[in-house]
């Protein structure tokens, strides 16, 4: 994984669609991912030169807002974000 441009991997771990699923960054990025299927991976790569925070939020093809907590992640590595009906539990690997 080039350096500047850690990913996170999201993981719809839920028996429905997900109707959009973001990744916003404490630096003013947000990225947005529509309709990920049921089961399915979807990566976004988070363009930064520097440390920052990011978190993940989703809602469900019945309208429910899940989001995870904050996770703080250098400018290298992944986040693994697997998204359940419970919510989204984010873990950094570096």
């Amino acid at each position: 994984m080039p350096q500047g441009e850690p990913a996170v991997v999201i993981r719809n771990a839920t028996d429905e669609t997900l109707q959009q699923v973001s990744t916003t960054t404490n630096i003013g990025r947000s990225y947005r991912i529509h309709e990920l299927q049921p089961h399915h991976t979807a990566t976004v790569r988070v363009s930064s030169h520097r440390p920052m925070a990011l978190n993940v939020g989703a809602t469900t093809s019945g309208g429910k807002e899940l989001s995870s907590e904050k996770v703080y992640v250098a400018s290298l590595g992944a986040v693994l974000a697997l998204v359940s009906s419970d919510g989204i539990t984010l873990q950094y690997q570096r």
